[in-house]
């Protein structure tokens, strides 16, 4: 990391272990608005806060993966005694991977932007909101295309 600062760097390893802005803060000793002025003036803090996210992001998913593909081994019990184990995984979290990583897994979305009747068209007059209410005025009046004049 190219941040001199100690405390800087102990919360940007704070944040990469943890992924909380909060609980950086206070394990570096800092104040949370040092962090917001560092986010906007300092660009070397900027890049590590980044790199520091990513991180994090990365720790997520790795457990994302685990969990979905590895499983985990969840207690079986008979008559309130542990008697085995049964490996668990998250179905859940599979899909969530699977289309974060494949688009054709990816729910998809199409939008029918086909108009029937008129159109609105707001002109720039329609952008302080004496411009709007006269707009309304000509178009209850039925002069709605002399708005722009």
């Amino acid at each position: 990391m190219a941040v001199s600062n100690k405390r800087k760097e102990v919360f940007l390893e704070s944040m990469a272990t943890t992924g909380r802005i909060t609980e950086s803060c206070q394990v570096a000793g800092i104040s949370y608005e040092a962090v917001r002025v560092w986010r906007k003036e300092d660009e070397a803090f900027i890049a590590a806060f980044e790199e520091s996210e990513a991180r994090y992001c990365d720790k997520i998913e790795k457990e994302i993966e685990r969990r979905a593909i590895e499983g985990w081994d969840e207690p079986v019990f008979q008559n309130g005694t542990e008697v085995g184990k049964k490996r668990r995984f998250s179905d859940t979290l599979l899909l969530a991977l699977t289309k974060s990583r494949m688009a054709k897994y990816r729910d998809k979305a199409e939008v029918d932007v086909r108009v029937k009747g008129q159109i609105l068209a707001i002109p720039m007059l329609a952008q302080t909101e004496e411009g709007f209410d006269e707009l309304v005025r000509k178009s209850d009046s039925g002069d709605a295309e002399g708005a722009q004049d």
